[in-house]
């Protein structure tokens, strides 16, 4: 049976409480390490793992991540690989033999299975990226005494429709991981310029302190740590993916914060300066006016040479292609051209720039 996907909020623990406490509460079988934040999180979290794969081999370590690109699968690893499809399919199957998982949200089910793949698989730490804000995301149903460690990257303006209306109603969401006896950390003590290199940096510079700080034994090794980062622009999806020899540069920035450093990424790519680009959007319901404000600030764009397709990506909470092409004509007077997300590949041109979403990305072949 496929996941119902059209259920993604849930203002309250209780579902998954009680349906955890029918699995025999999986959750309290290994220690866990809560990443939340508006962006950034997927990113401390894959160098969280790193770290741990390269100082602490023999560690089982967990690793929880959403959205995915290409597979759910993306989202559940141990020691490093992905689960499998057959292992996906059987855990899911397991699960919903019992009649309250239907009556679960989707990212409610998804982290119930990561729960119980982690106790199967004898994970002693799991990384879990919050899904959405932090108060009711389902990863928050953490015990507090299994907790190392949480944090919190950045804070910025992203579903405001569930997280209120000022950063510091977001913040509070977020900040709802905390618990007073458990570490937390806080990526606001951490300098960060708007571009794509100190972005990762201090990404990794707040993984390097929560795992330092949580393993004092361990020595740091400078080579060690140049290592992981190189392993991590190899691994990570979907952020900043530049291919050469395609011209095409995927990005799954979906907020202002996100485009702003994208834009600064693209103009980081000095061959391209003052060549044809071209830019495919599709966006879920975000912020788009201010995300394209940003998006193409600073003379990314050229309207004498430049070409911006907008798509419409499938599912519940997809942002209409007309909103996008509207907001493109009143900020920027552009003739965006919808195209059928199934023929996106056909559009590349120039430097093609796919942005809006990490569900678009599974799109490009």
């Amino acid at each position: 049976m496929k996941l119902d996907q059209t259920r993604y909020i849930n203002p309250s623990l209780d579902a998954i409480s009680d349906f955890l406490a029918e699995l025999d509460k999986p959750q309290q079988s290994f220690k866990s390490i809560q990443i939340a934040g508006t962006n950034g999180k997927g990113s401390v979290c894959s160098f969280l793992e790193l770290l741990y794969l390269r100082y602490k081999p023999d560690f089982k370590i967990g690793k929880y991540l959403s959205p995915h690109i290409y597979s759910v699968t993306e989202r559940f690893s141990v020691s490093g690989s992905n689960i499998s499809q057959d292992d996906f399919d059987s855990l899911q199957a397991k699960l919903e033999a019992y009649d309250s998982f239907a009556k679960l949200t989707y990212f409610e089910q998804l982290t119930a299975i990561a729960f119980q793949y982690f106790k199967e698989q004898g994970v002693e730490l799991a990384i879990l990226e919050t899904g959405l804000g932090g108060r009711w995301d389902a990863t928050n149903i953490m015990p507090e005494e299994n907790r190392l460690a949480t944090a919190l990257t950045n804070i910025g303006w992203d579903h405001m429709d569930y997280l209120g209306d000022s950063l510091e109603k977001i913040r509070a969401e977020k900040e709802a991981i905390k618990r007073d006896g458990v570490a937390h950390f806080d990526a606001s003590n951490h300098e960060l310029a708007h571009n794509p290199n100190s972005a990762s940096g201090a990404n990794f510079k707040l993984a390097c302190e929560i795992f330092f700080s949580i393993n004092p034994e361990i020595n740091k090794d400078d080579y060690l740590q140049k290592k992981i980062f190189i392993d991590f622009s190899k691994r990570y999806q979907g952020r900043f993916q530049y291919f050469e020899d395609r011209n095409l540069v995927l990005d799954g920035a979906h907020n202002p914060d996100a485009a702003r450093v994208l834009n600064q990424f693209i103009q980081s790519l000095d061959q391209w300066q003052g060549k044809p680009k071209t830019f495919i959007i599709g966006m879920l319901d975000k912020d788009h006016r201010n995300f394209i404000k940003e998006l193409f600030a600073n003379g990314v764009f050229n309207r004498n040479q430049d070409r911006v397709f907008v798509t419409y990506i499938p599912g519940p909470r997809a942002l209409p292609a007309e909103d996008l092409q509207m907001a493109l004509a009143e900020e920027f007077s552009l003739n965006a051209d919808i195209i059928d997300i199934s023929k996106l590949n056909d559009y590349f041109s120039g430097l093609t720039i796919v942005t809006g979403s990490l569900f678009l990305l599974e799109h490009v072949k």
